[in-house]
């Protein structure tokens, strides 16, 4: 076959440009530090990079999950520590107001601190994290915890204790007024059942809010009606008058007998708080995994598609060279002409 110098120019051109794609793709793996750019190139490792980056956003979306969950369960958690601060404080006032020994200004002197110690438990019963408050189950926008225009303290627009106390003082028709008032309003179900679930694995989810009623109680029992009811105690009445549809009773207010009532508060608060704990420990734990799941599919992927550089870069002076030679050759078919030979 007669080989005609337009063959050598066209074959010059074609391995020249072979070489130059060849060298261009040891710079584009050089300069991204990936070893193929376009999922043709490795289709089995590319692949894998779309599972290990889902994986990746997956786990990074839960890790979001679970520190907005232990940011919450933190803000909780102490805000129980400020309940049962309050309580304690109460207690121990309680307790110095049981000593006979007190004057009338001593008395007065504990029962204002207490009333104090009552708004800061209603300031606490209302705390927010993000905006949204903590104690109000599904209802995060509107405080739970507020006084009705007759004074009486709702949860999320339910009366928390329609039942009393109430003063020796108030007549029996006004509280029965007052009773029938608001008696399709009271907070009946003591059960939690507003649950705010996070998602913060594949298959981990965690509870992170604690509803008014869980940890302040409802009726006769709630630590609002034993604060009240330790209030006119010290304040020195010995009785209140409590509903017992469809009349009302008077129940003595014993100091000793209210301390137990305390007391029986103080073990709810604590145990709600335990609750708590367990949860942050969970979500501790499922973030310390994620972590290390993360660290996990980041070094896959890495491995997959990351270029090994001191490799590239013996691969990519190697295409240089070629190109460089390629070129010499190619100048020295390029050169003859037929005015070469006259």
């Amino acid at each position: 076959m007669r080989i005609t110098n337009m063959m050598m120019v066209n074959s010059m051109n074609y391995n020249l440009n072979k070489n130059l794609n060849n060298m261009n793709t040891m710079y584009t793996k050089m300069s991204t530090g990936k070893s193929f750019q376009k999922s043709s190139e490795n289709p089995v490792a590319s692949s894998k990079s779309i599972r290990y980056t889902s994986q990746i956003s997956e786990i990074e979306q839960y890790q979001s999950n679970a520190a907005d969950a232990e940011a919450r369960l933190d803000v909780t958690e102490s805000a129980i520590d400020s309940v049962e601060d309050i309580l304690e404080r109460t207690r121990e006032l309680l307790v110095q107001a049981s000593n006979d020994t007190l004057s009338t200004s001593d008395r007065d002197a504990i029962n204002a601190e207490i009333e104090e110690l009552n708004d800061q438990l209603l300031e606490v019963s209302n705390t927010t994290y993000a905006g949204e408050y903590i104690f109000g189950g599904y209802n995060v926008t509107k405080e739970p915890f507020a006084k009705s225009d007759d004074d009486l303290l709702a949860y999320n627009d339910e009366i928390v204790n329609l039942t009393g106390p109430y003063p020796s003082t108030m007549s029996n028709a006004d509280i029965l007024s007052l009773y029938s008032t608001y008696e399709t309003e009271q907070l009946e179900n003591g059960d939690s059942n507003e649950n705010i679930i996070y998602r913060i694995g594949e298959n981990s989810e965690v509870d992170v809010n604690i509803e008014g009623q869980e940890i302040f109680g409802i009726g006769e029992d709630s630590i609002f009606s034993v604060m009240n009811k330790i209030s006119m105690a010290i304040d020195g009445q010995d009785s209140c008058k409590i509903v017992d549809p469809p009349s009302v009773k008077e129940e003595e207010l014993d100091l000793s007998a209210l301390i137990g009532d305390l007391d029986k508060c103080l073990e709810n608060v604590r145990s709600v708080k335990a609750d708590v704990g367990a949860k942050r420990s969970y979500v501790q734990m499922s973030s310390n995994r994620l972590s290390q799941d993360h660290y996990t599919y980041t070094s896959l992927l890495s491995t997959n598609e990351d270029a090994d550089i001191a490799k590239v870069s013996m691969e990519l002076a190697n295409a240089e060279s070629v190109y460089n030679a390629s070129l010499a050759a190619g100048s020295k078919i390029i050169v003859p002409t037929l005015v070469d030979y006259l």
